[in-house]
């Protein structure tokens, strides 16, 4: 992408100006809508501004602090083992051989992955005068609360009681064992009344809270997602706990 300098230019001025005066303008004009587009970007998100009359101290207006640099610094500082990147980068603009849109990628010192999107302005005589970066950081995945032995620690409501799972699916099973052995019997043995008792468990302990839990109870109990609905719908209209019955 491309900004046509003398179409910016006549919307902030429409007089007639010298070479210099032009370039002075358009310099203010991008300079001035760095920080508002750094206050409309997520967070992790940095606008930087390059003047290639500068190189290679280039930075001339900045928003965000993805990489720490200010104004006046080098493109490249604060980014230790990726200086010929970003320095090829402008150096290439500056020669013509960059002026569209450009993509890239760098890992930054603290192992982050920063996606830089870089376009090109030009002045009227159609040379590369400044470049325009977008740059933002690879969202990280959320990490879950580590246990001790590196898995996920999840309270469950009805006890207090933490346990440590590696997979949500290893953590039903874990309370579905649990609220199986408390009916003293296999499943296969369990009439509707102790299989009721175990989905009441199962309910008490925030499993049913969990996508997808439904099937994992009902392939626990050997009946069909239908049944443990049916379940749950009697839980619900029952007067008293279905343990004490």
């Amino acid at each position: 992408m491309r900004v046509d300098s003398a179409r910016a230019l006549q919307i902030v001025d429409g007089d007639q100006a010298t070479a210099g005066d032009e370039l002075d303008r358009l310099v203010q004009v991008m300079t001035s809508i760095v920080k508002p587009m750094g206050q409309v970007l997520p967070v992790g998100t940095e606008v930087v501004l390059h003047d290639l009359r500068k190189l290679p101290n280039s930075i001339i207006a900045i928003a965000g602090n993805v990489t720490g640099r200010q104004i006046g610094d080098a493109g490249s500082d604060h980014l230790p083992g990726q200086n010929s990147t970003t320095a090829m980068v402008l150096e290439s603009i500056l020669r013509g051989r960059g002026t569209g849109l450009l993509s890239y990628s760098l890992q930054l010192p603290d192992g982050k992955i920063m996606h830089c999107q870089t376009t090109v302005i030009n002045d009227r005589d159609d040379s590369p005068l400044l470049v325009l970066c977008v740059n933002s950081l690879e969202p990280s995945p959320e990490p879950a609360s580590p246990g001790p032995t590196g898995g996920i620690r999840i309270a469950i409501e009805s006890t207090g009681e933490e346990v440590v799972v590696s997979y949500i699916d290893e953590f039903v099973d874990t309370l579905m064992r649990r609220a199986i052995e408390a009916e003293g019997m296999a499943v296969s043995q369990m009439k509707k009344s102790q299989k009721l008792r175990v989905v009441e468990r199962a309910r008490g302990a925030g499993i049913f809270r969990l996508r997808d839990s439904v099937e994992l109870v009902a392939s626990a109990l050997n009946v069909s997602k239908f049944t443990i609905y049916n379940y749950l719908n009697e839980l619900d209209s029952a007067p008293g706990p279905a343990a004490a019955r």
